[in-house]
């Protein structure tokens, strides 16, 4: 069977950091993790279960519960795991397979917790209580990835960890195409672009409530791989978004169609446009409204990585 592209790049990835002498590797797997091309280590540092969503449903089912024990496939016996927020369901799922395998679990709300309060983020965990910066991301969902990424820490670097070095982390992160505000050539300075790569109903929830968006008028510019469900990812922006254009992602044979996209937008009654590629959509859009507007251009990585390279913003 022939190689794919994530395995290749998978491989050529563990050659790089191999050979620049890495001190930590932060491995993230592509789709589920049971069968996935990074689970081949067999003895991680940590393991770490960020909260699950639907996700991969061609790969790895359509309920929860099924995707669930697939991303439980990177649990190792021994291997400590740091569990993010979870639904009720999953969390006994987790406890349940964590038990079988003797694997030790640091779990939210119950070994670490994180809050925010007056501009400040409190995180609990087994050396007490520290209070941070907020994280220079937008989203309240990123005050619990930063708990999860403080518990990564405490865990793995134990008494030796910089409370003072995670502090300017947080202060300084940067994550480009994660609620990422552009500016493009001969677009006014009153008109907004955004960029995100969230492409499951996971990370459309999370963007809606990230930020207000339709203060203003709201457009939707939208690509994605056929391994996503448009329609379960467009769903949160109904009522929120003025119009979605659909694209494909240049130069992509997995990508859906514009009409694909459009076809998921009108059974959620959202008024919608297909357009051959990003910089149509916008000028598209520019025609349709004379009112400085938001635009965000979301639904996959690939495309937001298009975007950035054909701007010279990587």
């Amino acid at each position: 069977k022939p190689i794919t592209f994530f395995e290749i790049t998978t491989a050529a990835a563990f050659l790089a950091f191999e050979q620049n002498n890495s001190d930590v590797l932060l491995l993230e797997v592509g789709l589920g993790g049971r069968l996935d091309a990074t689970n081949v280590i067999s003895q991680p540092a940590l393991s770490v279960i960020t909260p699950i969503s639907i996700d991969h449903t061609q790969y790895l089912g359509d309920k929860l519960e099924d995707i669930a024990k697939e991303k439980l496939g990177i649990l190792k016996t021994g291997v400590k795991a740091i569990i993010g927020p979870q639904v009720e369901g999953i969390s006994q799922l987790i406890d349940s397979y964590a038990t079988a395998l003797n694997t030790p679990l640091v779990r939210y709300d119950s070994e670490w917790s994180v809050r925010c309060k007056q501009d400040k983020v409190y995180y609990r965990g087994s050396s007490g209580v520290h209070q941070f910066s907020l994280p220079k991301l937008d989203g309240a969902h990123q005050i619990n990835n930063a708990g999860i990424a403080i518990a990564c820490a405490e865990t793995f670097w134990g008494t030796n960890i910089s409370f003072s070095a995670i502090d300017k982390g947080l202060r300084k992160v940067q994550w480009p195409g994660r609620l990422q505000r552009i500016d493009l050539p001969l677009i006014p300075n009153d008109w907004e672009i955004w960029l995100d790569g969230g492409h499951n109903a996971g990370a459309a929830n999370a963007l809606v409530h990230a930020r207000v968006w339709n203060d203003r008028p709201f457009h939707l510019i939208v690509g994605m791989i056929n391994s996503k469900n448009p329609k379960d990812f467009l769903r949160s922006f109904k009522g929120i978004a003025n119009s979605v254009t659909g694209v494909a992602i240049p130069n992509d044979s997995t990508s859906l169609s514009s009409e694909e996209i459009c076809r998921a937008a009108r059974c959620l009654n959202l008024e919608n446009f297909k357009a051959k590629n990003v910089s149509c959509a916008i000028s598209n859009i520019m025609k349709r409204t004379n009112t400085p507007s938001r635009i965000l251009i979301c639904g996959s990585l690939y495309l937001v990585g298009h975007v950035l390279s054909d701007n010279d913003l990587l």
